[in-house]
């Protein structure tokens, strides 16, 4: 487990909701990163890892679940939480199926969203304790938390039909990733 903020990506079409789940995530001692919208939100998976995401389901340009279903071909163990405020049987089917961790109604219970976010990192925490720290991938020496994050994501990625592109100085150690 690497000892750092948690970060969460919070995606939302609404800037004025937007700007008020950054508040009070940051408040809650999250570290934030928000999205306008599905493109931007898969954009930013692509450039990073999350602890998890936040998402809005209808937003114009990109849905939510058409969004999480990309966001999954770039990270598929990043837990993403999926809001609306036009809720039906169907669209929390689908939203489950596609794989969000959890549907939320607004307007937002933030008792209940904080209880959703804290449960789904620690549950997540507790996977990577009990898978141990990131196997060591030969090569690679170091203990920061910098290597720790890489070689989860090494580890992360690894498994999946992902195109990596891995960027860096001449010398870097590349070619071992």
């Amino acid at each position: 487990m690497v000892d750092t903020l948690r970060t969460v990506l919070v995606v939302d079409d609404d800037p004025g909701h937007r700007g008020m789940l950054e508040a009070l995530l940051a408040r809650w001692g999250f570290g934030v990163t928000s999205a306008a919208d599905g493109r931007e939100a898969v954009e930013r998976v692509a450039e990073r890892p999350f602890d998890a995401v936040l998402m809005d389901i209808r937003m114009p340009d990109m849905d939510g679940i058409t969004a999480l279903k990309a966001i999954r071909t770039y990270n598929p163990a990043v837990p993403v939480v999926l809001m609306t405020a036009y809720s039906a049987v169907e669209s929390a089917v689908e939203a489950m199926k596609s794989g969000a961790v959890d549907y939320l109604i607004k307007p937002l219970d933030f008792d209940l969203l904080k209880d959703t976010l804290t449960k789904t990192l620690e549950h997540r925490e507790r996977g990577r304790q009990e898978a141990g720290a990131p196997a060591p991938v030969e090569g690679i020496v170091g203990e920061s938390p910098a290597i720790r994050r890489m070689l989860e994501m090494i580890h992360t990625v690894a498994p999946s039909e992902a195109t990596v592109l891995i960027t860096g100085k001449s010398g870097t150690g590349k070619e071992l990733v």
